[in-house]
């Protein structure tokens, strides 16, 4: 899927560290969908793996830096055309799933790996 626009929650250049932050990125495409996607850095979330592991219950796009260039080509990769923009949607809409209808889809998938 084709990516029309893209937008930081704040500038770029505003980052003290761009090595280590995280950062809200939205995400147009060509349907007109718009998807609040995160971003994080690798040394960003090891500083918030404080008990071993990263307790926050959401996913990140990971990248060594943020800076254009990198944002831009995980975009892409996540939007891939192929696959309608699969995985950026997902991330996306993540926030959303309330445990039904989570249970649901698991029931869903359940089904589809019996075959």
């Amino acid at each position: 899927m084709l990516i029309k626009n893209i937008n930081y929650s704040i500038p770029l250049e505003k980052i003290k560290d761009p090595e280590d932050a995280s950062i809200n990125v939205f995400v147009e495409l060509e349907d007109g969908l718009v998807c609040k996607v995160p971003f994080a850095t690798v040394k960003n979330l090891k500083m918030r793996m404080t008990e071993g592991f990263l307790a926050e219950k959401r996913p990140y796009i990971v990248v060594s830096k943020l800076e254009e260039d990198i944002i831009r080509r995980a975009i892409e990769s996540y939007a891939y055309e192929k696959e309608d923009a699969h995985w950026l949607k997902l991330i996306s809409v993540f926030p959303a799933f309330d445990i039904k209808e989570l249970d649901q889809m698991i029931e869903k998938v359940e089904e589809i790996y019996k075959d």
